[in-house]
């Protein structure tokens, strides 16, 4: 093979596998009424057996590009990170510009898949974790409304 085949092949496989994480990950959502406070996101989460360090971060205001939507304008929110053990997940409270509100529930692994254990596992906590947030916020939607999105989940 020529050099320069050879190089512009190795340059178009760089290009194309640089940058190209794989994502796993579990996402629950689900629509509110009303924005809980931090108070109840925390004293819930640190109700749940098993959970030993709960951090809550103000994430800033921020204007990204979708597509269909052009420019949008995300106003700041709230992340609550829960650990059990070696589990761990997300639990995001916020109110976009059109006045939406959402309470999600997250998982995600970059690059490195988790096992069907692991990923079994970390949908049971989400399950208490909810469970937890029902009982100190009882206006939350029921769990069956939770909306979840799989993402390369591991084979069985």
């Amino acid at each position: 093979m020529p050099t320069f085949a050879r190089t512009l092949l190795v340059a178009i496989l760089i290009l194309t596998t640089a940058s190209c994480d794989v994502f796993y990950g579990i996402q629950r959502s689900v629509e509110i009424d009303r924005l809980p406070s931090s108070e109840e996101v925390i004293a819930a989460l640190e109700e749940v057996p098993g959970v030993h360090d709960v951090e809550r971060h103000t994430m800033p205001a921020s204007t990204s590009w979708r597509w269909f939507e052009c420019l949008v304008r995300d106003p700041p929110y709230e992340q609550y990170l829960y650990r059990a053990g070696e589990l761990s997940g997300v639990v995001e409270v916020r109110e976009v510009e059109s006045g939406k509100r959402t309470l999600g529930i997250y998982r995600l692994w970059i690059n490195v898949p988790p096992t069907l254990a692991v990923y079994e596992d970390t949908r049971r906590l989400m399950d208490r974790v909810y469970a937890s947030l029902l009982q100190r916020i009882p206006d939350l939607p029921p769990a069956c409304q939770l909306k979840e999105n799989l993402t390369s989940p591991p084979r069985r």
